[in-house]
């Protein structure tokens, strides 16, 4: 009896260890992003709590039969294994979102100190295996214990953000049957092609002639820039003309352009390009891509892809549930073994959909097919729609393939988009409406790869990645003809909503100009900005904690083109500042350098002692102080900024304070 009670302690520490990853962690990934997941909460439940049960009582049994040593060196292992899991899925923050959408989200370099950790981890349970036996069933209590509370952390969470009084209900998207709807008259036809670079263009053109010349009337813009390589920042672009350039918080900026707000979750509601259509007598149809941002005006229509939205199944729901959680919990060198390019696990081993950017060309040849001039009203019809962005699992004739060659594959689904639009552009011939349609057709930004050039050697003022910078920009205005025109001209995203109206005659008053107007000269100077960390984590802080901006004056291919105007590392100004004698707690998001080449910084807390110096870059300047208003401003010497690095000085001991 007393041997089968002992037993029984180790059996009963390696159950609640085995709780841990088969039952916690899935659940925890479901809560952290429930939108995503097209399946009931109570079938997760019941479903992770017999897997978990199954294997814990399988453990369990295995250490009854083994007994001894064997039994406590599993629970060792499965100690061992259950703090790499915490490790990974705690502190390597994902949010529990999906990364479909991301081709880089495994890093190709392995974090070492991490492996190191690992590995110091294992020596330090074999150096105190013992005392840790001894206390097995405390560890294992505590451990199950802790988990519970983050799991019932996230769930309070979840349900909090669901009551919440301040968040706005969206109107449900109407059905796609309003959509294929055309004007008899007078039609503009805009698409968004995520991640579309221009370069890519180019060449996909140049090795299919018939491509090209199905591209009737069409003018294409090879030196084109977007403002930013992140798509919930350069659609809202395309729709204002005004870039955002991280001097402000995320929300502010979206809402500045009617785009609601991140943080309460309140949804676009009236652009200036759609409240000048509107106000013209313009019938508005949005179409936005799965996943992204929802409408919600009487300016215009709001479309959902509901055809290609359709639930995906338990199983395959559950698959995707496990695969998430085991991403973000294995070691980096194995999520690469999940993630599989963007061809899930355990997922494709249930999914019979077609890949993300299948569904999207799909959707074109029905658009295409359905199309019909029945209302008099002149119509705007706004298309986004992820492709070719990767992960790329659509070959060159839009078959189903694998997502590897990342550089080969990107040409591949590119060709397979633009035969689906050229397929799109002969039923508008053939339906007669092609003369009276204009179309343009863009990327919201580029793609990870290098354009036609060498970066130099040491070039610090050149992006890594400038082929994100080169979306593809295609016009074809009203009654156009010919063979598709290569203009020279140097553009920007923040061109199209001056360039719409020009094209539709409507007076209106939008920042930059038409690309189309006469009076425009071919070079104008461009500004990227370039946004670290992760724009998840920026989503949910609000902020970006690293802003570049890039000035382009010549061509975006010529790396002398670029200059690097101002740098601020943000978590370099905020760093050690909790312990700063001062106490000042400066919020870098609000600052902005204002004309006079003055930064200003907002900051919150007791004020900093009169007489205080800064140094930026070097170049000691002095700080004025404004109590009433809270926030501090400093000359810049520089005509360019190039902030770097922001310390604070002691007006006393004249010593550097680093924030």
């Amino acid at each position: 009896m007393a041997i089968w009670r002992h037993r029984s302690k180790d059996c009963s520490a390696v159950l609640l260890l085995a709780l841990y990853p088969t039952f916690i962690l899935p659940i925890s990934t479901y809560f952290t992003a429930p939108s995503a997941y097209l399946i009931s909460g109570v079938l997760v439940a019941l479903f992770f709590s017999a897997a978990a049960g199954f294997i814990a009582l399988a453990l369990a049994g295995v250490c009854h039969i083994v007994g001894g040593r064997k039994e406590r060196g599993l629970f060792c292992v499965l100690f061992y294994i259950s703090i790499v899991m915490y490790y990974n899925y705690t502190f390597h923050d994902y949010k529990g979102k999906i990364f479909g959408a991301d081709e880089d989200i495994i890093s190709n370099t392995g974090p070492y100190l991490d492996y190191a950790l690992y590995a110091v981890t294992a020596v330090v349970i074999f150096l105190l295996h013992r005392p840790i036996i001894r206390a097995r069933d405390t560890i294992a209590v505590f451990f199950i214990i802790s988990n519970l509370v983050i799991l019932l952390t996230v769930l309070y969470g979840t349900f909090e953000e669901k009551t919440r009084r301040d968040v706005k209900t969206v109107t449900p998207g109407k059905s796609l049957k309003d959509f294929y709807q055309l004007s008899s008259k007078r039609n503009f036809i805009h698409i968004v092609l995520d991640g579309f670079q221009g370069s890519v263009f180019q060449k996909v053109i140049n090795d299919h002639p018939d491509i090209k010349e199905n591209l009737i009337g069409f003018i294409f813009y090879p030196d084109a820039t977007s403002s930013s390589k992140i798509s919930y920042l350069s659609v809202p672009s395309v729709f204002s003309g005004k870039p955002y350039d991280g001097t402000n918080f995320i929300s502010e900026y979206l809402a500045s352009v009617g785009f609601g707000d991140n943080k309460t979750k309140a949804r676009i509601k009236s652009p200036p390009l759609i409240t000048y259509l509107a106000a013209n007598g313009y019938r508005t149809d949005i179409l936005a891509a799965p996943g992204g941002a929802q409408f919600n005006s009487e300016a215009y229509t709001y479309y959902a892809l509901t055809d290609f939205a359709d639930d995906p199944g338990k199983v395959n729901g559950l698959a995707q549930i496990v695969d998430v959680t085991l991403v973000k919990a294995l070691p980096w060198a194995l999520k690469s073994t999940i993630y599989r390019n963007g061809d899930w696990f355990f997922r494709q081993l249930f999914d019979n959909q077609k890949p993300r950017a299948n569904r999207a060309i799909e959707f074109l040849k029905i658009f295409g097919d359905r199309i019909e001039p029945t209302t008099p009203q002149p119509v705007y019809k706004f298309i986004h729609l992820l492709t070719p962005h990767g992960p790329w699992t659509t070959d060159a004739n839009c078959d189903r393939a694998d997502a590897s060659g990342a550089k080969i594959a990107l040409h591949q689904q590119s060709k397979c988009t633009l035969l689906a639009l050229v397929a799109l552009l002969d039923s508008l011939k053939a339906k007669g409406i092609y003369d009276d349609a204009a179309i343009l057709v863009h990327g919201d930004h580029g793609a990870p790869h290098h354009l036609n050039f060498e970066i130099p050697h040491g070039s610090a003022d050149f992006p890594k990645y400038v082929g994100k910078a080169n979306p593809l920009i295609l016009v074809k205005p009203l009654a156009s003809r010919g063979p598709l025109r290569t203009s020279n001209k140097q553009v920007q995203l923040i061109d199209i909503p001056a360039t719409v109206l020009d094209i539709l005659e409507i007076d209106g008053a939008l920042p930059w100009e038409s690309m189309l107007a006469d009076r425009r000269g071919r070079e104008i100077e461009r500004a990227f900005f370039e946004f670290e960390p992760n724009r998840l984590l920026a989503m949910r802080s609000d902020r970006f904690t690293k802003v570049k901006k890039y000035v382009i004056s010549g061509p975006i291919g010529s790396p002398s083109s670029w200059r690097l105007e101002t740098s601020l590392d943000v978590e370099g100004l905020l760093k050690d500042l909790d312990n700063f004698q001062l106490g000042v707690v400066v919020n870098i998001s609000k600052s902005e350098v204002r004309p006079g080449d003055v930064m200003w910084v907002k900051w919150d807390g007791p004020a900093p002692p009169k007489n205080t110096y800064a140094y930026i870059d070097g170049d000691e300047v002095p700080i004025s102080i404004n109590e009433k208003r809270k926030f501090l401003s400093f000359p810049l010497k520089r005509k360019r900024a190039n902030i770097s690095a922001l310390y604070l000085v002691d007006p006393v001991a004249r010593v550097r304070q680093p924030m």
